[in-house]
């Protein structure tokens, strides 16, 4: 065993001396800068770059003039740092060296994070070394825990939180250091002194909800109730709809999003106690609240359906249809029960009724919005089309007077907004249903006068 340890020093030795000798060749260069995307990890001194950083082996393009060698040295040195660092990690996993050891034995000095591992050999094969022998063994959370803090500790007094949270990040892009990647950015999203550094990683780089579901493998927790993982999760769910919240519509995709995750991993975990236990996080109350709503809902259609409740007293019971405003979250709760009962009753008579008149189009447009909802989007273009036709039957409403009876001015309206969509899909049934030959004509004048115009041709087109 002396021998194999004094094998492994010599190899140290060998491999230290060949990236050394590189480096100092290179120590003249600045190093290379970071890209656009990653500025947010700079650190706040301008003479600390931002990488991890080993003794420097750059690329033959990177040596110029009297720096560098001749092709057949550079050549001969890049075949000696591969042989070199393969056979001493190879040697060290046999010896069983810790991975603390080979951080100081390969001289994987710290002076900045880089997310060029591929350029960083030693640091790259030191990573995978890691992974295999502290990670990997690890049988229990206690000693997964245990492996993370002693991981983070090696850059804790270099690095700020949002510098290592970008890094521990990026690492789920190279080959073999995804696993790595994501148990530390477990490890700091469940801690609470790093947590707000990786939220604000992950919202920098726009990962969704459901990115941060799979990074966390919140899936693989026996018991959702007071898991630290799934607050951590949470607590980043809450943060992302923070810019959704003024759209009533969005935010009840977002919470409905929340649970269909849970539901789909853990069907058999009671999601209101795990929400009534998150809304002792501070600042979480109202959150979690309307997250057990959601959870409500669900099992109030389920009660009506049950006791097969007419569809409008369902409707009086949700008290819509009393002022000129719409409930957003009550009407979608209405309309997914007359979705869940339309084999037993002609659920389009009972929508088309309740549509108080003069607000057509507003109804209408929440219709469109609701494509927006994976398990509505069908059923809502089967009640739009009810919709047209019953519109479409009737003399008094054409596109002109479906117009008119807009709040705001359609010509103002962005081509996406719902209310101009529906004018449009209206209007082109409308075309179609009365003369479907002036359709084309209907395109030109749309493209050439505006909608405003279109749209009045198009009602004369039934005279």
């Amino acid at each position: 065993m002396n021998l194999h340890f004094l094998l492994l020093s010599l190899l140290l030795t060998t491999a230290n001396a060949a990236l050394n000798k590189n480096a100092s060749e290179n120590s003249a260069q600045p190093p290379s800068s970071l890209p656009e995307h990653s500025r947010p990890f700079l650190p706040k001194s301008p003479n600390k770059d931002l990488a991890i950083q080993g003794p420097r082996f750059n690329d033959a393009h990177d040596m110029t003039g009297s720096q560098a060698t001749s092709i057949e040295e550079r050549n001969l040195l890049d075949s000696i740092k591969h042989t070199t660092l393969d056979a001493v990690y190879k040697l060290a996993a046999k010896l069983r060296a810790s991975p603390r050891f080979m951080f100081y034995a390969m001289g994987i000095f710290i002076s900045r994070l880089t997310k060029k591992l591929h350029k960083k050999i030693n640091l790259y094969q030191w990573l995978l070394y890691v992974d295999k022998h502290m990670f990997q063994p690890c049988k229990s959370h206690d000693e997964l825990l245990a492996a993370s803090s002693t991981f983070f500790s090696f850059f804790q007094r270099e690095f700020t939180d949002i510098q290592l949270a970008g890094f521990f990040r990026s690492l789920r892009t190279y080959p073999g250091l995804s696993n790595l990647g994501d148990w530390m950015q477990t490890y700091m999203a469940t801690n609470v002194a790093t947590s707000s550094a990786m939220r604000e990683a992950w919202s920098w780089y726009g990962d969704t909800i459901d990115v941060v579901f799979k990074t966390l493998r919140v899936e693989n927790e026996a018991d959702l109730v007071g898991s630290r993982v799934v607050t951590a999760w949470l607590e980043y769910c809450h943060a992302r709809r923070h810019v959704a919240t003024r759209d009533p519509m969005i935010n009840l995709i977002a919470l409905e999003n929340i649970v269909r995750l849970l539901k789909t991993t853990k069907p058999d975990q009671d999601l209101k106690t795990v929400f009534k236990t998150f809304s002792g996080v501070n600042g979480m109350e109202e959150f979690a609240k309307e997250l057990i709503e959601v959870i409500e809902r669900e099992a109030q259609i389920e009660a009506w359906a049950a006791k097969k409740v007419h569809p409008s007293k369902v409707y009086d019971e949700l008290e819509l249809g009393t002022t000129n405003s719409i409930d957003i979250t009550r009407f979608i709760q209405w309309l997914r029960y007359l979705q869940k009962i339309q084999v037993e009753n002609d659920v389009f008579v009972h929508f088309s009724k309740t549509i108080p008149k003069g607000q057509e189009i507003e109804y209408a447009s929440i219709l469109k919005d609701m494509t927006l909802f994976p398990d509505l989007e069908t059923f809502s273009k089967d009640l739009r089309s009810v919709l047209y036709k019953n519109w479409a039957a009737d003399t008094d409403m054409t596109p002109l007077m479906l117009m008119k009876r807009m709040t705001s001015s359609v010509a103002t309206l962005s081509s996406i907004d719902p209310k101009r969509v529906v004018l449009l899909e209206y209007t082109k049934y409308f075309i179609i249903r009365y003369n479907a030959a002036l359709w084309p004509q209907f395109q030109k004048i749309v493209e050439k006068n505006g909608i405003v115009a279109a749209v009045k041709f198009a009602s004369n087109v039934n005279l």
